[in-house]
């Protein structure tokens, strides 16, 4: 038994949260009723994380040490920025003509999810040795062997460089109908419809920057360090986490500016990137009778027509380029019954049988169509 990674964290993070909801009812008269409900939520997360990982340690204890912060710009604290907005709307109203009563539903909800310039800034060391106390196997603990260490300093050299923006938008659309209805025999009816619509889009856009001078960006890296240890580490004050270029350093630099830095987008992480729209129509008929003071019958049948619309990305590793997929459709009916049966025996004992259909929808990401090659994964 060995450990194949090994990994050290420390995280800051600042949370803001904030909600702000009404609702509305409107009685026309004693027949005919309106109502409106609304909620907006907003949720910040600020993240600064500093992660020491040995990576593909052996069975002798030898591996790449590896030191990174994850930051973002000063105009989000120098942190990582998760933000989180949704929005519900729904408009509403209930009406009785007669023997005929109805109610009926329309809303709209929105949720989005940004995460703008994030940034990790990632040093390397390798061919490194350590003694790993497995005394305890919940909490092992590597120590470097002579000539072997775990603190950032001029021994080591760039991994990565890298900031990423991520965009995410979910809209849907709802609108529906009920209506029931008392029959001469004491059965009940009852039928609507139901629209909804629903969109999702999903933007990654990431780049890798290379200095232009790597020694003088190493140099002035190490002059911007932060010591993260501390006594008060959750697992155990034995594991030190160690020094890391500071946030405000990786928040601070230009990286646009072309004299400084090379820029290159990394077309794999475009892969993941869709739009979606998905169309779901759909209308039923119920029925309910009571045969018998004791025996009861609802029965029905629910008809859905989707409708699908997906664009993608195919990424080819040999070629090293993301390109759109055709806009790829799709659209489809199901017709699903139900029927229950209810006997009440007695009180003490009753009797049910039923059969139904439903339809379980996948992940947006489980329909989106694509072509992910890497050959270097065979």
């Amino acid at each position: 038994v060995y450990v194949s990674d090994y990994q050290m964290r420390q995280y800051f993070v600042t949370r803001e949260r904030q909600s702000y909801s009404a609702a509305f009812d409107f009685d026309i008269n004693e027949n005919h009723k309106l109502t409106f409900k609304g909620i907006f939520n907003n949720r910040n997360d600020w993240e600064n994380r500093y992660r020491t990982n040995i990576k593909d340690l052996d069975e002798n204890g030898k591996g790449t040490v590896r030191i990174q912060t994850k930051a973002g710009t000063p105009d989000n604290r120098n942190a990582r920025l998760e933000r989180q907005r949704t929005m519900d709307f729904a408009l509403g109203g209930e009406h009785l003509w007669g023997a005929i009563g109805m109610d009926w539903n329309a809303s709209y909800a929105k949720a989005t999810e940004e995460r703008p310039n994030e940034r990790y800034l990632d040093f390397q060391l390798k061919k490194q040795e350590f003694d790993m106390d497995l005394s305890d196997e919940r909490q092992p603990l590597a120590t470097p062997g002579t000539g072997s260490t775990l603190t950032l300093s001029d021994k080591f050299s760039l991994k990565e460089l890298t900031e990423q923006q991520e965009d995410i938008k979910e809209e849907d659309m709802k609108f529906s109908a009920n209506f029931k209805a008392s029959l001469n025999n004491g059965a009940k009816l009852k039928f609507g419809a139901k629209v909804v619509r629903k969109t999702k889009e999903k933007e990654i856009d990431f780049y890798e920057y290379t200095p232009k001078d790597e020694d003088a960006f190493m140099t002035n890296s190490l002059k911007n360090t932060v010591d993260q240890s501390t006594d008060k580490f959750m697992p155990s004050d034995k594991y030190q986490v160690g020094t890391f270029a500071s946030k405000e350093y990786v928040g601070g630099l230009n990286l646009n500016d072309a004299s400084q830095f090379d820029k290159e987008q990394v077309q794999a992480e475009l892969a993941e990137n869709f739009e979606a729209r998905e169309t779901v129509s759909s209308g039923y008929v119920r029925f309910d009778h009571k045969f018998a003071s004791d025996i009861n019958l609802m029965a029905g049948l629910r008809m859905e027509h989707t409708s699908l619309r997906y664009t993608g990305r195919n990424y080819d590793d040999e070629t090293d380029k993301t390109t759109k997929t055709g806009r790829m459709t799709n659209s489809y009916v199901n017709f699903l019954p139900s029927i229950l049966v209810k006997w009440d025996v007695n009180d003490d004992f009753k009797i049910r049988g039923s059969y139904t259909q439903t339809l379980s929808r996948p992940k947006y990401s489980a329909l989106v169509p694509s072509v992910n090659i890497n050959r270097g994964d065979n």
